[in-house]
């Protein structure tokens, strides 16, 4: 919602309607997220589970409208079949004269692997292909994934957004942070197999084995909880780590960002992400990010310049960023402002809604 309301703001889009079959999906409440708060304006409109035959009256009226005035509406698609709800709203606009566009992530490699992917695809979803005129692709590698299946399309590199930080929460983040205080590292999300939180407990105990004045100077926070929480427990209690590791569970989102806005360090060890929010968050705060290579937002890392990446489940690499983190605190710091400068220039709101805008006019 964040960049659909900026992309409802901007002069040269008569309106935006958003359509969606739920408000929230219970994976996320249980995370801690909240409903989202957006509200109709004279410029956008929000209808959650309407029926078929509202969308299809909604569509022609905006057609109609669009058409009076010399334009094309365009209708943007979360996945050509990801939700079952959606797609029957997708084949009404083929009786329709409207441009599309597709706004997906990379295949979900966690579960299935990518021959499946390739095979759904070809027998499902390739037959529309010549309907689109866009795919908006979400993460690392998924651009190179859909340029490879059509010519049709135009594929644009494309990402999640954050709402942009509110001056408290900013001023919170800044607030300058005593010599010498440890570095605060943190984790935010599931305690489940495909976070992997497994990978940065590791890295902690071959930097308290190998790297004990570095493991003494950092504390780690991981929020969020999960079917692998106690036996995550148990392995910082096993490994002696425990002392310097605070697992604070689910917390409700206002929470999650305050705990987030006074952090050094965000670690994503995932095995697979499409995306990771959290990633956009910890920059939008100056936060420096340190995630594994199958996040699909490494997309926006540049390597030592805003965060790092590190090879999936490769605890000794995970480490020697955290040491580096540690001996660099002081820096990190200093250079947090030029971070969340650049969050807001690169990804907030307002700048997603123009990678939008120019491929939509384009």
């Amino acid at each position: 919602m964040p960049y659909i309301e900026a992309l409802s703001r901007r002069s040269e889009v008569g309106g935006v309607r958003v359509i969606a079959p739920r408000l929230t999906y219970g994976d996320r409440a249980a995370m801690g997220w909240s409903e989202e708060e957006s509200k109709d304006t004279p410029k956008l409109r929000i209808a959650i589970q309407p029926t078929d035959r509202e969308v299809m009256r909604w569509l022609q009226e905006d057609v109609d409208a669009d058409r009076a005035n010399g334009e094309k509406t365009v209708c943007l698609f979360s996945g050509i079949n990801a939700f079952p709800e959606i797609f029957p709203w997708l084949k009404m606009t083929l009786e329709l004269d409207v441009k599309r566009g597709d706004i997906t992530e990379a295949p979900y490699l966690f579960e299935h692997p990518l021959w499946m992917h390739k095979l759904r695809f070809l027998l499902k979803d390739l037959r529309y292909v010549k309907y689109f005129s866009w795919v908006f692709a979400i993460g690392e590698g998924c651009k190179a994934y859909y340029e490879g299946w059509s010519r049709r399309w135009k594929v644009v590199s494309f990402m999640y957004c954050t709402r942009a930080i509110t001056p408290e929460l900013q001023a919170e983040a800044e607030k300058p942070v005593p010599a010498g205080e440890a570095c605060r590292i943190a984790f935010v999300g599931s305690l489940d197999e495909r976070k992997h939180v497994v990978t940065l407990l590791e890295a902690l105990k071959l930097m308290a084995d190998n790297n004990a004045d570095a493991f003494s100077r950092c504390r780690v926070t991981i929020v969020g909880d999960g079917p692998q929480r106690e036996e995550l427990q148990r392995k910082a209690t096993d490994d002696g780590t425990a002392a310097s590791v605070h697992f604070a569970g689910t917390q409700p989102m206002e929470e999650t960002q305050r705990i987030l806005a006074v952090q050094d360090v965000l670690v994503l060890p995932s095995l697979h992400d499409g995306w990771g929010a959290v990633v956009n968050e910890a920059l939008t705060l100056g936060v420096w990010p340190v995630i594994s290579d199958k996040c699909g937002a490494r997309q926006v890392i540049e390597e030592g310049a805003n965060g790092n990446v590190f090879p999936v489940t490769d605890a000794r690499t995970l480490c020697k960023c955290l040491e580096t983190a540690v001996a660099n605190a002081e820096g990190l710091r200093a250079s947090r402002t030029k971070r969340i400068q650049w969050a807001q220039a690169h990804i907030s709101p307002e700048a997603v809604a123009d990678i939008m805008l120019r491929a939509v006019k384009s």
